[in-house]
């Protein structure tokens, strides 16, 4: 029984095959006697009257046909000559239109900030105080430089003249003296 079955499914795989196989057959016939058709001339063409093409083998000849067109066309341009001129092609895209800037200019928000510290156990002696009345900023801010002098600057800041700074020292500079080096 298995033997039977066995025969029977190679049986049918080999029809199945044979059956693809002859569409294929008949597929490249067609295609190479189209492509046969544009090399004869119109006698032999005259000859074939007779011949009816399949629904297949009129859609194999649309594209046969235009690049023979194009082969045509090719044909009168002198292949020596001068090469076109280059028209550059229409942009793939729309570009936005342009828009103003937006104007996000805002009036000034007058403020005051003053700060100090006065830490004797580090040494840092420092500080600030600055007004504004939303155009036009003052202040000034004081620092203790590591050579023990006060550095006080005074500064006034607005849209016109920018920052203008006044830098003063106050004190003389001691010279510098290195720390002991480490014994460990």
């Amino acid at each position: 029984l298995t033997l039977v079955l066995s025969l029977i499914a190679l049986w049918i795989a080999v029809s199945y095959a044979s059956r693809i196989s002859s569409v294929k057959t008949r597929r490249l016939a067609a295609s190479r006697l189209q492509a046969g058709r544009s090399r004869f001339s119109e006698k032999t063409q005259t000859k074939k009257a007779s011949f009816r093409p399949s629904h297949s083998q009129a859609s194999i000849s649309k594209p046969v046909e235009k690049i023979q067109a194009k082969r045509e066309a090719l044909r009168d341009e002198d292949p020596y000559g001068p090469p076109r001129p280059y028209t550059q092609p229409p942009p793939s895209y729309q570009p936005e239109p342009y828009h103003a800037p937006a104007n996000y200019e805002e009036p000034g928000m007058p403020y005051a900030l003053a700060y100090d510290v006065n830490d004797q156990y580090s040494g840092n002696v420092f500080g600030a105080a600055v007004n504004s009345d939303g155009k036009l900023t003052t202040g000034s801010y004081s620092v203790i430089l590591p050579d023990g002098r006060k550095q006080l600057v005074t500064f006034t800041s607005d849209d016109y003249q920018g920052y203008v700074a006044n830098v003063q020292y106050e004190g003389t500079a001691a010279p510098y003296v290195p720390p002991p080096p480490y014994e460990g």
